[in-house]
């Protein structure tokens, strides 16, 4: 919990606070802000694994798949960053990509992910010397060797949002103590001179 304290020995800068606070001017900074914060979140998300990445050629699923959604603007902003959901239907690795691991079975499709459909894979051009097994109909799947060295890319961008975060309300927080003294809609774009 956030708590602030303000204690105001002159009523007229009081006054200005109020009417500062009610014309709702910096609730729509900080939305932006929050917004903003969500996009650099995401796109930081997607620049560590694609930095990681060692065969680009087999698509972006995973980047594709994280997005901001915002899910409230009524009152105060709710943002989420990658839709669960989603991620399991779009791209059920996520979790193993992040923390390492194997990769687990897909449900979906009734076959391991990584499974390939008809003869047994070129090993040189698919996963080097691992082994594959039979997977009934289903064609043959990779059972790696190691496991997959996991990126962390989920707390990368964690670490790296509260690094922004803490920038974003020094900035703000200068702002808002500034802009308390001028009259109404100083310095705010309502009107009046800056």
């Amino acid at each position: 919990m956030l708590r602030l304290n303000i204690e105001f020995k002159d009523g007229k800068k009081f006054d200005n606070l109020i009417r500062y606070i009610e014309s709702n001017l910096i609730y729509s900074e900080l939305q932006e802000e929050a917004v903003n914060l969500a996009d650099n979140t995401v796109n930081h998300m997607r620049d560590t694994i694609s930095s990681s990445k060692k065969r680009h050629s087999l698509g972006n699923n995973l980047e594709k798949t994280i997005d901001k959604e915002i899910l409230n603007t009524t009152g105060n902003i709710d943002i989420g960053i990658g839709n669960i959901n989603k991620l399991k239907t779009d791209a059920p690795y996520y979790e193993v990509l992040d923390a390492g691991g194997y990769i687990p079975y897909s449900t979906a499709k009734g076959a391991p992910l990584g499974s390939f459909e008809g003869d047994r894979p070129d090993s040189s051009s698919v996963g080097g010397a691992q082994n594959w097994e039979r997977s009934g109909d289903k064609g043959y799947f990779m059972k790696p060797k190691k496991p997959i060295e996991g990126l962390d890319y989920i707390n990368k961008a964690i670490r790296n949002l509260d690094k922004e975060l803490k920038i974003t309300m020094k900035k703000l927080g200068s702002k808002f103590i500034s802009d308390m003294g001028k009259p109404h809609g100083w310095g705010m774009g309502a009107g009046g001179a800056k």
